[in-house]
């Protein structure tokens, strides 16, 4: 507990900056170096991977003429042929397959594939993330609950003490 109210605030700002920046959003997964350990600490990483994954999970994209990648295929090749390989395992699309001179490869076909490279936000896990915001709940109410018994049994006990020493 704090000491005053000035101090609590101070305190939960400078712990909830820490759940920020730690949740996978503002700072990716792949630059947080090592502390990836506070990703999997944070709640608000589920609590954020739950909502982004239902609000735009499984979208198709479409890239834009300036976000395509020029890749160009060795001569007397197609450019479906040449990255087929790569397409089926990385999963993306070209602009037109049967180009021989400039293929505009587009990294990514869905949003699913965007957020898990760029954020490690997979859509799938929303049960998942449920389950474990229910039981981070649950436990912070418990854990209340238990503090708040123990807190008034002390000052009940600390009452009862002084009521007993005192002189008649």
């Amino acid at each position: 507990m704090a000491p005053s109210a000035v101090i609590s605030s101070l305190l939960f700002s400078a712990l909830f900056s820490f759940v920020v920046i730690f949740n996978g959003v503002l700072q990716p997964y792949c630059a947080l170096g090592w502390w990836q350990w506070m990703y999997r600490v944070s709640p608000f990483t589920y609590f954020i991977e739950g909502l982004l994954g239902q609000a735009i999970g499984g979208t198709v994209i479409n890239c834009a003429p300036h976000e395509f990648v020029p890749v160009i295929p060795p001569s007397g090749s197609t450019c479906a042929k040449y990255l087929d390989p790569f397409m089926s395992y990385a999963g993306s699309y070209l602009a037109d397959p049967s180009a021989t001179s400039t293929c505009l490869f587009c990294p990514y076909c869905t949003t699913d594939e965007y957020m898990f490279t760029a954020f490690n936000i997979e859509a799938s896990h929303h049960w998942r993330n449920l389950g474990i915001m229910l039981s981070i709940t649950a436990f912070n109410a418990y854990m209340e609950s238990l503090m708040m018994y123990l807190i008034s049994f002390a000052v009940h006990i600390q009452t009862i003490s002084i009521k007993m020493c005192a002189p008649s």
